[in-house]
């Protein structure tokens, strides 16, 4: 079973629904692939990705600056505050959060007053963003002279792929609102609304650690990040940077893959398949929003992410970027839920 992949300019025309069936269908593997991004998106990637090696190997007191504990750290950045399967917390990988506001309304950077007021107690997606901002003193300032455009940066590569999910969203609203139900909580123009409107959207900027600085009852299994669904409606990903940072930090790598790499389980048969996702591709998968929505019509896609032993005794990390295009807080996706109550009691079971 093969990953379905279009071009990027497919999606100025109109894709047959054979191809949506295939990608998102009952049968499929819930995700789609983008192929042939240009070069200003790929120049994009690479200063981002490079930038998250940079971020993690900031010194404790300015990453501590970064944080923000009413937000249960996701908001700025967060390390070993998420629990793996096991109850461990995860010390594998760093993460630095935004709040993808700005894509709505450029001066934005969270939810706009009225939401924070109604909803005061979501700290996790009310909270504005934390960019470098806090950091006055001058030592720690010349720490960041290699991330000064970081908030530049992350913003115009986070809308370039929003614009396109957007498109991807337009494409798929009429094949979901064709299969779901009246009693369902998706109305068409549903996906493409709050993909363009969403006050919540997320992106994830990752950096998993080397296995050589991991020791080794943190790491279980070969698993560099468990498996989990996102609950998101529709999850866009980066291709995996790999970064040997026994070498200068800016040293990128290409995705090799005797490395590592997504795994994602199929839903038909359990089994895991490897997902390669080439440097100038995308992949747009299903989050359990959605499936919450469509009352299990469209299932999330259950994922983690592998590592060979090969890499255990080598000191190069991956980065990788994710945004989690998400409904908004006072939208209903369940009998007894809004997007606020959901995520909150998940987010409450892995924190």
């Amino acid at each position: 079973m093969k990953p379905i992949s279009i071009n990027l300019d497919e999606l100025d025309s109109t894709i047959d629904d054979k191809i949506l069936e295939q990608a998102f269908g009952e049968k499929s593997l819930g995700l789609i692939i983008i192929n042939q991004m240009p070069k200003d998106y790929l120049s994009l990637r690479d200063k981002v990705l490079k930038s998250s090696s940079i971020l993690a190997n900031l010194s404790d007191d300015i990453l501590k600056l970064l944080e923000i504990k009413e937000s249960i750290y996701l908001v700025g950045w967060s390390l070993g505050k998420e629990k793996l399967e096991n109850g461990n917390f995860d010390l594998l990988k760093g993460s630095f959060y935004i709040n993808c506001s700005f894509f709505k309304d450029s001066k934005l950077e969270g939810p706009n007053l009225s939401d924070i007021e109604s909803f005061s107690e979501f700290k996790s997606y009310t909270i504005k963003n934390q960019w470098f901002d806090s950091i006055k003193n001058k030592e720690q300032i010349k720490q960041l002279e290699e991330l000064k455009d970081f908030q530049k940066d992350c913003k115009a590569l986070i809308n370039y792929i929003l614009q396109i999910g957007l498109k991807l969203s337009e494409k798929l609203d009429s094949y979901i609102w064709s299969h779901v139900n009246k009693e369902d909580y998706y109305s068409k123009g549903y996906l493409p609304y709050i993909v363009k409107n969403s006050t919540t959207t997320k992106a994830r900027l990752l950096h998993y650690f080397p296995l050589k600085s991991i020791k080794q009852n943190d790491f279980d299994d070969n698993l560099w990040c468990g498996e989990h669904v996102d609950h998101s409606c529709l999850t866009a990903l980066t291709s995996a940077m790999f970064v040997d940072e026994s070498e200068a930090i800016s040293n990128g790598l290409e995705n090799d893959k005797d490395f590592s790499g997504l795994y994602i389980q199929i839903s038909t048969n359990k089994e895991k398949l490897r997902i390669d996702i080439p440097r100038d591709s995308l992949v747009f998968q299903i989050g359990s929003s959605l499936q919450e929505i469509s009352c299990n019509k469209f299932n999330a896609v259950r994922h983690c992410v592998r590592t060979s032993k090969s890499m255990k005794n080598l000191n190069i990390a991956r980065n990788t970027l994710a945004i989690f295009m998400q409904p908004n807080l006072d939208d209903k996706i369940n009998k007894s839920e809004n997007f606020a109550q959901y995520s909150l009691r998940i987010l409450k079971e892995n924190h």
